[in-house]
């Protein structure tokens, strides 16, 4: 796919519930938490993590990206508290196609609480409002029931 690279700074977001901003080699632990659970990896179609040195070294890799002006991924924080349940962005970016892929994942201890599509309308209107992107897509497996409830309220 052809694409012309954007140099994106990477703005926080707001929603009631979270606080969607760049992610820091502060949130080892808590995406460790959920990078380590086989289900969701096997559900987000990449492999769980092994250890906190792989999110360290994840993390590590986002913060260069960013600085780059490469990435467009949130960490979702919690206003209630800080803790850091998952992350949320755009992938496979064509600023050419004016199009991107939308990408999330989220600790399952949160899940059934509408977390998700709180963050994902905010990536969503940033997409089409400040990107001017015209088309957002998403790759899903079909037995990822939860995900697909997601994008369907998402349109």
């Amino acid at each position: 796919m052809y694409s012309i690279h954007m140099n994106i700074n990477l703005p926080t977001l707001f929603t009631d519930r979270l606080i969607l901003r760049k992610l820091s080699v502060n949130d080892a632990n808590d995406m460790f938490e959920y990078a380590k659970d086989p289900e969701l990896a096997g559900m987000g179609l990449w492999l769980p993590f092994k250890d906190i040195e792989e999110c360290i070294k994840d993390l590590t890799q986002n913060v260069a990206d960013y600085e780059d002006g490469k990435l467009i991924s949130w960490a979702m924080e919690l206003k209630d508290g800080g803790k850091m349940i998952g992350r949320c962005g755009l992938v496979d970016q064509s600023f050419f196609h004016s199009r991107a892929d939308i990408s999330y994942a989220m600790n399952r201890n949160y899940w059934g609480k509408g977390l998700m599509s709180e963050a994902m309308k905010e990536v969503v209107k940033y997409s089409f409002e400040t990107l001017e992107l015209n088309r957002l897509g998403a790759g899903v497996l079909p037995e990822n029931v939860a995900s697909i409830r997601i994008l369907k309220k998402l349109g």
